[in-house]
């Protein structure tokens, strides 16, 4: 168990030692990497008043953290301008302030250039720093594996020894996907997706365009292809391949003008794609108002999905753990553990993960649990909409591989006999008026204040 001292240490050490989380991560990535990226972002403002695909790209591809630093934009400088008293903590505060502490509890473990790291697999470091900093928070020593040097991609990411002396190998895996097939899926949906939605408004077709790609998909085949998606409707064709059957479009008609969707519907769609909706509302009349019988009305609907994908959506954890296992052979006569991210915020589903690891444990030899868990970090409003509240929450199970039982033994190491609770009270979503004027000089900078 934590001492009482202990925890006591550990609100000093993380709650009250970063008191200017946004000064601290500008310092950490480089106020010139910030500025040169705020103010891409600002000129795109600027440029295009109305959203084009290339604006809207460039919006995609920023980075988290630049993301973020824009959307607080207007908060701060109604602060900064002294408009407002106080300023709100968003869900993008959020953001920053967690990866600000997550940074700050492992600074003096991180390999020299894992800033480097952070900006260009920004996904698959975050996850890395929440591990490794939810395990420094109870006390273990942790250190990460030198692939981010050395260029290795088999390496497991974290080690870890606890107070009682035992070594941990860790592999932190995400139902995600990758960084690239992520933001290529994004690319496909920035270019395509607005021009086959204008094609289809013109048309009165109300249809989902979903596109299962057997490579990673670009936007230019699909956009060649826009005469001939808009000829298959017409002719009642419900699926064509393009690209020498690179590309399977379906095409589904989701309702005849004026008509809606239940959002079941979408709900099925975003468990498998990439994807983007446009709607409108309920047709109304003078005398006479249609009830509400659907929940979305009017809808055009563009889906990207890579097939890869789609078979790790079915059974996300096969091919990820298997992959861990392979990366874990190496870790001696350690424990190997994995920390594996569900995007769904779902105990059942955890519960039916766990049973599917047990009908598969043969795959698994040089894994000794898998530590599987779903983090919520935002922002909700209380007391009438008024007041605002921040919170993080983590919903957690654990899987052991009954043929290592000592792994049962190893205390304190979060997910299996820690919780993540000491990881939460160590949260502070606070700001200073350091943060404020790291800010205004880095708005000056650019150009948005004199």
């Amino acid at each position: 168990m934590i001492n009482d001292n202990y925890k006591k240490t550990v609100e000093k050490d993380y709650r009250i030692m970063l008191k200017s989380p946004i000064c601290f991560l500008i310092k950490f990535f480089g106020s010139v990497w910030v500025t040169r990226n705020l103010k891409k972002m600002h000129d795109i403002k600027i440029k295009d008043k109305y959203p084009t695909a290339e604006s809207t790209l460039n919006m995609i591809h920023s980075h988290p953290v630049i993301q973020a630093l824009w959307s607080i934009e207007k908060l701060a400088i109604s602060l900064i301008q002294r408009k407002t008293k106080s300023i709100p903590i968003t869900k993008d505060f959020v953001l920053l302030i967690l990866l600000a502490r997550d940074i700050f509890v492992m600074k003096d473990f991180l390999p020299k250039n894992y800033a480097s790291h952070i900006k260009n697999r920004y996904y698959s470091a975050r996850q890395e720093l929440f591990v490794g900093a939810s395990n420094k928070i109870v006390g273990n020593d942790v250190s990460f594996m030198d692939r981010y040097i050395t260029g290795e991609e088999k390496s497991y990411d974290l080690h870890l020894q606890n107070s009682e002396g035992q070594i941990i190998s860790i592999e932190c895996k995400t139902r995600l996907g990758r960084d690239d097939e992520r933001q290529a899926l994004h690319n496909v949906l920035a270019l395509f997706a607005p021009k086959i939605i204008q094609a289809l408004e013109k048309n009165n077709y109300h249809y989902s365009i979903l596109i299962h790609s057997s490579i990673t998909p670009t936007a230019d085949p699909l956009l060649r292809n826009i005469p001939d998606i808009i000829q298959s409707i017409k002719n009642g064709i419900s699926q064509i391949k393009i690209a020498n059957g690179k590309y399977t479009i379906n095409l589904k008609k989701l309702c005849d003008p004026g008509g809606g969707i239940q959002k079941q519907v979408i709900d099925d769609i975003n468990s498998k794609y990439s994807y983007v909706i446009k709607t409108g509302g309920p047709v109304k009349s003078v005398k006479i108002i249609i009830p509400q019988y659907y929940d979305i009305y009017n809808p055009f609907i563009v889906g990207v999905s890579l097939e890869r994908l789609q078979k790790e959506s079915r059974d996300p954890l096969k091919s990820s753990l298997r992959s861990a296992n392979k990366q874990l052979a190496n870790k001696g006569d350690s424990f190997g553990v994995v920390y594996f991210q569900y995007n769904e915020f779902d105990a059942d589903i955890l519960e039916k993960c766990i049973k599917r690891l047990d009908g598969d444990v043969l795959s698994y030899s040089n894994i000794y649990a898998v530590i599987l868990y779903a983090k919520q970090e935002g922002v909700t409003k209380v007391k009438l909409q008024k007041d605002v509240k921040t919170y993080i929450k983590i919903l957690e199970r654990v899987w052991i591989n009954k043929k290592y039982k000592g792994v049962q033994s190893v205390k304190n190491l979060v997910g299996i006999n820690a919780s993540f609770e000491l990881y939460i009270k160590a949260c502070s979503f606070l700001i200073s008026n350091n943060d404020v004027k790291c800010l205004t000089n880095i708005y000056k900078e650019i150009g948005i204040l004199k």
